[in-house]
């Protein structure tokens, strides 16, 4: 990367060429704020006729990123034991304007054991990730499950993400 911005500081012909990697470079480390950053001009040299069809493709991926975005979520496990558990869920990421993600996701799980009742209920998770830099990612949530014939139960977690050069922590 700092070869890049070295290229884009002296060769300013090269600007388009060392822009569209940034932003790939970015995008591919899941800095989609960053990303969308280095390719501001897309939207008006696609007007214009001269963005290249690889640069309004990842023009495109970024602002998915970017934008809300609502997702659904199915989940099935089994094991030797005979007992399993099904999961559905919708999940809504809003990014804010800052490097943060915001999270909510309501859902419905099921727990199932040979020879027991099965035991279903609803649960909700809120959660927030923060991107402090392409090498450090923190994760925050906590999980309201409210089964129907049982004890409801309250989780939460925190993860954090540091990587050097060649490996994460």
């Amino acid at each position: 990367k700092l070869l890049l911005y070295q290229l884009r500081d002296e060769a300013p012909l090269m600007g388009d060429e060392t822009r569209f990697h940034l932003a790939t470079i970015a995008y591919q480390q899941g800095l989609h704020r960053e990303a969308a950053k280095h390719l501001e001009g897309v939207e008006q040299n696609k007007d214009r006729g001269d963005a290249s069809a690889r640069e309004v493709v990842l023009h495109q991926k970024i602002q998915w990123w970017n934008k809300p975005r609502l997702g659904l979520k199915y989940r099935y496990f089994s094991d030797s034991d005979d007992r399993s558990n099904t999961y559905w869920s919708a999940r809504f990421d809003y990014p804010l304007p800052s490097p943060v993600d915001v999270w909510v996701e309501p859902g419905i799980v099921e727990f199932n054991q040979d020879g027991e009742d099965s035991l279903e209920g609803k649960e909700v998770t809120v959660g927030f990730d923060w991107r402090g830099s392409e090498r450090f990612l923190m994760s925050a949530a906590g999980r309201l499950r409210m089964m129907d014939d049982s004890d409801n139960s309250a989780n939460g977690w925190l993860s954090m993400r540091y990587g050097t050069k060649n490996q994460y922590l």
